[in-house]
């Protein structure tokens, strides 16, 4: 379904789509939507894989919305300023970093301490709007977090 948008151009109507408290990045070329619970690292690790070259879609509260088979993640209206993306860095405050409208998802990544973890867990998924998305559990405090999200992302599982 269309509706006019400016200038009389056919614009696409919003797909019903939902919020969920999360951030999302993309990185490497891959869409990551980070989830756990408040305080679990969410912000931390989008800060370092920012700082490694991803970029931020979203940090807190990410819009998803269904395109075909795809699960899309975009930034919420007013997740963003005239100087970017807004990411809040606990104890210093919100900031402003260079970010992008949307990525598509690749992964899903649970921020769960290495305690909690199983040694070889079961291959998981998280269903997304009707979508089946690859979920891995991370420890996000872990010194090998962003290398062990490069080898999930470009390596299959053996076993």
């Amino acid at each position: 379904m269309t509706t006019d948008g400016p200038a009389g151009k056919a614009a696409r109507a919003p797909a019903p789509g939902r919020h969920l408290h999360a951030s999302a990045l993309a990185w490497r070329g891959r869409g990551l939507l980070l989830i756990g619970t408040a305080g679990a690292g969410k912000s931390d690790l989008a800060c370092r894989l920012i700082e490694a070259g991803g970029h931020l879609v979203a940090d807190d509260l990410v819009r998803l919305e269904r395109r075909g088979e795809a699960v899309m993640a975009l930034r919420p209206e007013r997740a963003s300023n005239a100087h970017g993306t807004l990411i809040e860095l606990r104890g210093q405050g919100v900031y402003a970093v260079p970010g992008i409208a949307e990525t598509r998802l690749d992964l899903v990544v649970e921020l769960v301490p290495a305690a909690d973890q199983e040694r070889l867990p079961p291959e998981r998924t998280r269903t997304l709007l009707g979508c089946a998305l690859k979920l891995v559990r991370l420890d996000p405090q872990a010194a090998s977090a962003l290398a062990r999200l490069a080898i999930l992302l470009q390596h299959p599982r053996a076993a």
